[in-house]
């Protein structure tokens, strides 16, 4: 598979469903595990407050292997809460040298992450296909 063939979820399945995350990996023959070993996409819904903290970490914990992408685009609010659950999500990965990659911010997301100045520490994609084809940074500390 090319990277420029890439389109959001048609080369993905969905493996595991909860309120606030459904959970895509690749689907077999699909080409997208040559590309990002452990690749798994996080789609959230709804309303990050509270609960979506907990629900994140199991996730994070349980498929955070390889680059987890967080698209965010069906996330109607976004609280202080919810923000430091995607923070929190953000430092894990950086600790174990992984990649969390944010996509698809609507535009209650977008205002949280730039009013919180998150948005400095987290690589931020129009699409789910910008953020699979970006080539990977290097990092250059806890952060980045």
């Amino acid at each position: 598979m090319k990277l420029q063939d890439i389109e959001d979820y048609r080369d993905l399945e969905k493996v595991d469903s909860r309120h606030f995350f459904d959970v895509f990996v690749p689907s077999e023959g699909s080409g997208m595990q040559d590309l990002h070993e452990g690749l798994h996409v996080l789609k959230g819904k709804g309303v990050f407050s509270w609960g979506c903290a907990d629900e994140l970490k199991e996730l994070h914990e349980k498929y955070g292997l390889g680059m987890l992408v967080l698209d965010l685009g069906n996330v109607s609010w976004i609280d202080s809460p919810g923000l430091g659950a995607i923070m929190r999500a953000h430092l894990r990965s950086s600790r174990s040298r992984k990649s969390l990659r944010l996509c698809n911010l609507s535009n209650d997301v977008e205002v949280a992450l730039t009013l919180s100045n998150a948005w400095t520490m987290m690589r931020r994609f129009d699409t789910l296909k910008d953020a699979l084809v970006a080539e990977q940074e290097p990092r250059k500390g806890l952060f980045f």
